[in-house]
């Protein structure tokens, strides 16, 4: 079989990364929480406070009038935000105080003549101190510049008390929590969206190298009844139109492949565990013998026999199979047969780690060909093929091949490689893609009323 042409293997499905989210809830809690505890450390011991003391003082000519006009104001302003970050200013309040790192700023008060001086340091007495440096040598500077200016002094400068209001430890708890979510979730995102599995019917269509014989809808637990005669296998109930014309549409298919190759027995198989081969396989059954076909149905999955419990077969049912690989006779007109459908099975109740030795001395094949006197169509439940060899033994002794993709489980490169395997010897159906959450489908609108109610 040649490859589909995919060029781009990256998949961006919104419910699939939701999915994920809600998969890992917890670690993105975790992650923001780590976060915003580091930050709120961060915040305690690094943080520095910082103080500001600040004056106010009058501006006026030489003469003593005071400056009306605003365009002034601002002028004087700007000259002693000028002088404040002089050099000279600088060493002369060094000379006072000492070496300390300081902020000025001047700022002229509207519609007055008055302005406001601040200084800001990390101390609260260096502040005090700095700012006293400064109005004692500030008019020696100013009259240099502007001799027809006066400062006078409206409000004595004071230690201040509190420090500057800064970010709060809240803020960056807060911050640093949706920080650390948002970059976890992040990388979930990214992680899902680089998963390279099948997320949706398109990918199944465009990335998988096999012919698609069906996609079965999410099945929700709410639509699965069991009648009261409690049925071994769950039926599909008229509410669910959708999941039951898929499986007749599957059987169709895979019916019209058995009538056109001759074939016989057909294995069930997946990549992985659970992904639903076993329900497709029991409700594909229930599909062909609706079409008037003799099914069996043989549980070939010796590591993990799930038939038996699925079907919730009763305990007298007859010979299972690895009684009959171990040479008792079966007769297959006293099988365990389905309620209400023409269909047989020959189960497995326990499992059994030799089954190497089962498939390999001839009697299983001897079963299959003796079965095909009694049954249109045997179906063949085998294991995962990435977990058990059986599949190898089982694909010679069986006519064809039928393999379940269950929604975003496997990756497409281990499903094409699985897929070249099976199909060595053409005997590849086609898969099944299983979907295993709910997705938005168009309604049926009056199509579901052609569906009998079962009860």
């Amino acid at each position: 079989m040649q490859p589909k042409n995919r060029a781009d293997n990256i998949s961006f499905d919104v419910a699939s990364i939701l999915l994920d989210m809600r998969s890992f809830w917890w670690d993105i809690v975790m992650c923001g929480l780590a976060t915003a505890i580091i930050l709120g450390c961060w915040f305690i011991t690094v943080d520095e406070k910082e103080y500001t003391s600040s004056t106010i003082f009058a501006v006026s000519t030489s003469s003593g009038d005071v400056i009306t006009n605003v365009e002034k104001a601002n002028t004087v302003a700007d000259t002693l935000t000028n002088i404040l970050k002089s050099v000279e200013l600088n060493r002369i309040v060094n000379k006072g105080v000492g070496d300390v790192d300081y902020h000025t700023a001047a700022e002229y008060i509207m519609d007055t003549n008055m302005i406001s001086l601040e200084v800001t340091t990390n101390s609260p007495k260096t502040s005090f101190h700095v700012l006293n440096s400064i109005l004692t040598n500030f008019s020696e500077i100013l009259d240099e510049l502007m001799s027809d200016v006066r400062i006078i002094t409206l409000q004595k400068a004071k230690v201040p008390v509190n420090a500057n209001a800064s970010y709060s430890l809240y803020l960056y708890v807060v911050g640093g929590f949706v920080l650390g979510a948002g970059v976890c979730a992040g990388a979930i995102t990214a992680l899902s969206v680089l998963r390279d599995t099948v997320k949706n019917g398109d990918d199944m269509r465009n990335k998988v190298d096999a012919r698609l014989l069906g996609t079965i809808p999410y099945i929700s637990e709410k639509n699965i009844l069991f009648d009261k005669a409690k049925v071994p296998l769950m039926t599909i109930s008229h509410k669910n139109y959708w999941v039951q014309e898929s499986f007749h549409l599957t059987a169709s298919r895979i019916l019209r492949a058995v009538e056109k190759n001759n074939l016989k027995s057909i294995i069930f198989t997946s990549v992985f565990p659970n992904e639903g081969k076993t329900t497709c396989l029991l409700n594909t059954a229930i599909s062909l013998s609706m079409k008037n076909k003799k099914v069996l149905v043989v549980d070939a999955d010796f590591r993990n026999p799930t038939v038996f419990s699925i079907a919730q077969m009763d305990q007298q049912h007859g010979t299972d199979l690895s009684g009959a690989l171990k040479g008792n006779k079966i007769d297959f007109y006293n099988l365990w047969k389905l309620s209400g459908h023409n269909i047989h099975v020959l189960s497995n109740e326990k499992p059994h780690m030799n089954s190497v030795v089962s498939l390999s001395n001839g009697r299983f094949e001897m079963l299959l060909k003796e079965a095909e006197n009694y049954f249109d169509i045997i179906l063949v439940d085998s294991g995962p093929t990435a977990f058990v060899s059986d599949i190898e033994l089982l694909k010679m002794r069986c006519d064809g091949i039928v393999l379940v993709v269950a929604q975003d489980n496997a990756p497409v490169m281990i499903i094409n490689d699985t897929i070249d395997r099976l199909d060595k010897e053409d005997k590849l159906l086609g898969c099944i893609y299983k979907e295993t959450r709910k997705t938005n489908r168009r309604k049926p609108y009056g199509y579901r009323s052609y569906v009998k109610n079962p009860n």
